[in-house]
């Protein structure tokens, strides 16, 4: 889990770009999706900085892709992934402390 890149879980056929290696904290707050002190998109396409899709938040936190589609709405589904504890994520967290 902490080898996987940004890159690695952006969509490949739309030509999306990372600009940042890895992303911060993702929270319930829209704005946690920007990075870095300045606030930047994370993404780079068709040469315009762009947020992170959901689909590619649920990949990043371990989930399968549209695994919080169940007709919600965006901000209701990034929420959902705001307050969300994948196996991937505990273990990434916990892996310094017990040395797997």
């Amino acid at each position: 889990m902490n080898d996987v890149k940004l890159q690695d879980c952006l969509r490949k056929e739309c030509n999306r770009q990372a600009l940042v290696k890895k992303i911060a904290t993702v929270t319930t707050r829209s704005n946690s999706l920007n990075q870095t002190k300045e606030n930047i998109k994370p993404v780079l396409m068709d040469g315009k900085k762009d947020s992170l899709w959901v689909t590619e938040l649920e990949e990043i936190f371990g989930f399968p892709i549209h695994y919080t589609d169940a007709n919600l709405q965006k901000t209701r589904r990034l929420q959902l992934l705001g307050k969300a504890w994948s196996v991937q994520t505990l273990f990434a967290i916990l892996q310094p402390v017990f040395k797997f």
